[in-house]
């Protein structure tokens, strides 16, 4: 229950090392960056092209942005890989570095998180 304050503690790291705090802050940081750099400005305009469970825990979802270019996300949140057909637009972002290769052969890996973004043709 997204709404139940014991699903936000749960979600919450407990490792208070400075290093793991530092670690999550610079991600966070990229991620907005990227969000900032190369989604806010193609916002206007931007539809949904749709969403799909491709797995028990698995799920891409794309769309079509206001300049034509296309955003897909797909997200692993079982610990096992799932089969999709092949993906080669550009990672603009991977929760590891395998991510964007085993997408080109049609593999989402468990635990793993991909955003694509193919430019406008």
């Amino acid at each position: 229950d997204p709404n139940d304050p014991a699903t936000f503690e749960g979600s919450r790291p407990r490792d208070d090392s400075d290093e793991l705090r530092q670690a999550y802050e610079a991600r966070y940081r990229d991620l907005l960056t990227l969000r900032r750099q190369h989604l806010v400005p193609r916002l206007p305009g931007t539809r949904c092209l749709g969403a799909s469970a491709i797995g028990a825990a698995a799920v891409i979802a794309s769309w079509r942005l206001g300049d034509g270019a296309l955003l897909t996300i797909a997200a692993n949140f079982g610990a096992s890989a799932v089969t999709l057909p092949p993906l080669h637009a550009p990672a603009l972002h991977e929760s590891r570095r395998d991510v964007g290769a085993a997408l080109q052969r049609g593999q989402l890996p468990g635990q793993a998180t991909c955003v694509l973004l193919e430019p406008a043709h």
